[in-house]
């Protein structure tokens, strides 16, 4: 998950993991560089939040162990459950839906909604104290070739069953500011308005 107020570093707090979709673009690439493949293993990096990222590619079941032509990629909790799952093209194949079965641990969402800003809130940045310090969204269009992950917010909280004060910058330049909120809930948040709604994430604890 994607420098704002207090200006924390992109690096250490917007990307929280990388996942690059692999493929070549020749089908025939072996023939020349016999090191190379068409088809190539999926990468994920988890942030060490030190400057470095670690490969956890062998950690994550068949979706680091396969190799695919992937092509393009979008992040989303397609089933509501608190957990982002990634689904994947592939080149003349099938698309593929890696689900992210989750852990022990919390999190919330957040749907942002602009009055003044643009109302699907592009470009609108979300910051989140927690005890581990501070992190940075981003809600943005276009996320990978030809694919667009969803735009609301999930904010992993680890065993926190609150967050600590989350804050809204809009586009337009206003700020709201909501507070801690509780985990395992989806917030639908007005600019101008703060929290209209929220509803219970599936499987949420």
């Amino acid at each position: 998950n994607p420098t704002y107020p207090d200006q924390p570093t992109r690096q250490d707090n917007e990307l929280m993991a990388l996942f690059i979709a692999n493929g070549h673009i020749d089908d025939d690439i072996q023939e020349d560089q016999k090191l190379v493949e068409y088809a190539e293993k999926p990468l994920i990096y988890l942030n060490l939040k030190d400057g470095n990222f670690k490969d956890v590619s062998a950690q994550t079941g068949s979706l680091g162990q396969g190799k695919y032509v992937a092509r393009g990629c979008a992040a989303a909790d397609y089933d509501l459950s608190g957990n982002v799952s990634i689904a994947m093209s592939s080149n003349a194949g099938v698309g593929r839906l890696f689900k992210n079965g989750g852990t022990a641990n919390r999190s919330l969402r957040l749907e942002l909604e602009g009055v003044k800003s643009n109302r699907s809130a592009i470009g609108t940045r979300v910051t989140v104290a927690t005890p581990s310090g501070s992190q940075l969204y981003t809600v943005r269009s276009g996320s990978s070739y030809c694919s667009q992950s969803e735009l609301p917010i999930t904010v992993g909280l680890g065993k926190e069953a609150m967050s600590g004060k989350i804050t809204v910058h809009w586009p337009s330049g206003e700020v709201s500011e909501l507070g801690a909120l509780e985990a395992g809930q989806f917030y639908k948040v007005v600019e101008g308005k703060g929290v209209g709604s929220k509803t219970a994430l599936n499987n949420s604890h």
